[in-house]
């Protein structure tokens, strides 16, 4: 994450966000809000998690194999409770 640094653009529209919300301008904003480490960590977590979902690979093979098995289970569930009621199974 150390290599991800918000540009000054991204910073300037988060900061016009609160502006707006309280109608101040841009320039107040930046004159109240000190530009510390914690508003530019904030930038730059919100950059990585973008980055990172951009960028995934889903591989959905495990899901698929352990859906076969919930299944085969579901199945067995479903035979061994109807053998003990007595009922027939397809």
């Amino acid at each position: 994450m150390e290599n991800i640094q918000p540009a000054e653009e991204e910073i300037d529209s988060q900061l016009q966000e609160v502006a707006d919300a309280n109608n101040l301008s841009l320039e107040d904003v930046k004159l109240r809000i000190p530009m510390d480490d914690f508003f530019i960590t904030d930038l730059r977590v919100t950059k990585a998690i973008e980055f990172v979902k951009e960028n995934a690979v889903v591989d959905n093979t495990i899901s698929t194999e352990k859906k076969s098995q919930k299944t085969k289970l579901l199945n067995k569930f479903v035979y061994n409770r109807a053998a003990l009621i007595g009922q027939p199974t397809l």
